[in-house]
């Protein structure tokens, strides 16, 4: 027996299906060198990433040597436990007041999905630093208080708790690498002092649902360019705000953050959204005064303590609109009530003709309930076609043709209707 075949024996054990596998891996046509690496590469694919830690000098080091691996840590009554599942089976226990300083690092080289969680019920208390190096992705669901905290995350996930059970923004911010993404997830961020962002960008983490996040006891200071501020609009009564509650807080913008949006099916014309809310709100954002996103333009006003949004245009419709009187104008509601038009208020039914026109596709048709309009409006060159109409029951339906035809050649010409 070869000495290789025997070691593949001694690692598995005598499981003959793997060590056939390694065999058929190693009966390629390469250099001897070359299938004795590759046998070992697929062997370590193999076997379940582990997680190592050692306390040195009280400095708890948790090393992470390949990819996935993800590390798991907690305060648990006295012991700072560690582990490579959520659950904490096989963990490593470490005498919390030994602990001054914990690190966690990549020690294999810049490895993909490698992780680590700090959880459980009670916050990390350390006298020196907390650091991590090479690892990608953090969940900081407990708060971290040390002389310093510092990482090069690409992504954290930040979870509020009450008091010290509880992440911290700051906490996520530290940790991260610049140009980082940090998800907050809705909840009351109970701080001392003004959290700074420095050229991160902070997510609303809620998906498509709505998230409401409250630092209370100070404001936010977006203290550096290149941030970033990304929220979901889904309606009126489902969007996400931020708040910032406590006598002197403020959320100063300074020019140095821009806001990006993500819209839901049931966002309309007109419509309204608090976003940010503070006893104080200075600056802007550097989008200015308007922001356009998916089809949607929104005025974006700066009040003494909030900042809101008002949208402006929704995307255009091939067929729009037009009535002086439709039954129904709450937005997102059909226009015409019980009737037989299927026209969404504020998405393809205006009551303003220059209004329609601006809502109207390039080559579109625009439908006009005959009416009073009080506004002038003009039809640029790329309007397909404008049909004014009339129906006795105030609704405005394309099937009625022979109620509009006979005025589409003086409309055309016109392009007003009074």
């Amino acid at each position: 027996m070869s000495l290789w075949s025997s070691l593949v024996r001694r690692l598995f054990r005598g499981k003959p299906a793997d060590v056939d596998f390694l065999r058929r891996t190693n009966r390629r046509s390469r250099p001897p060198e070359q299938r004795v690496q590759l046998a070992v590469e697929r062997l370590e694919d193999r076997l379940a990433p582990a997680v190592a830690s050692s306390l040195t000098a009280n400095v708890l080091t948790v090393t992470e040597s390949a990819a996935n691996d993800h590390a798991y840590l907690r305060v648990n009554g006295g012991n700072i436990d560690v582990a490579n599942n959520s659950s904490f089976t096989g963990a490593t226990s470490y005498t919390a007041t030994n602990v001054h300083a914990i690190a966690i690092n990549d020690t294999g080289g810049s490895h993909s999905g490698q992780a680590a969680s700090m959880i459980g019920s009670a916050g990390f208390s350390l006298s020196s630093t907390f650091t991590t190096s090479g690892i990608e992705s953090l969940d900081v669901d407990q708060a971290i208080s040390a002389s310093s905290v510092s990482g090069d995350a690409t992504a954290v996930n930040v979870t509020p708790g009450t008091g010290n059970a509880g992440g911290t923004i700051q906490n996520g911010i530290d940790l991260s690498a610049s140009g980082a993404s940090i998800f907050v997830a809705a909840g009351t961020y109970t701080v001392g002092a003004a959290v700074n962002v420095n050229n991160t960008e902070i997510v609303s983490d809620g998906g498509s649902s709505a998230v409401s996040i409250t630092v209370s006891g100070g404001g936010l200071n977006f203290s550096t360019s290149g941030s970033q501020y990304n929220i979901n609009l889904n309606s009126t009564s489902s969007y996400d705000q931020l708040t910032a509650t406590g006598g002197g807080s403020t959320i100063a913008l300074g020019g140095n953050v821009t806001l990006g949006l993500s819209m839901g099916s049931s966002v309309y014309l007109n419509d309204t959204y608090t976003i940010l809310t503070a006893p104080s709100v200075t600056g802007q954002f550097t989008n200015g005064t308007s922001i356009s996103s998916g089809g949607y333009t929104f005025g974006i006003a700066y009040n003494s303590g909030t900042v809101v949004l008002t949208c402006t245009a929704v995307p255009t419709s091939s067929t729009v609109y037009v009535n002086d009187n439709w039954t129904n104008t709450t937005a997102g509601a059909d226009a015409d009530g019980s009737g037989a038009l299927s026209a969404i208020y504020g998405r393809t039914a205006f009551n303003s003709i220059a209004t329609g026109l601006s809502e109207l596709s390039s080559g579109g048709t625009l439908y006009v309930e005959g009416g009073s309009y009080s506004s002038a409006f003009t039809a640029g060159s790329g309007v397909g076609s404008i049909h004014v109409i009339h129906d006795t029951d105030n609704r405005v339906h394309p099937s009625h043709s022979h109620r509009y035809r006979r005025r589409h050649a003086q409309c055309q010409h016109h392009h007003r209707a009074g």
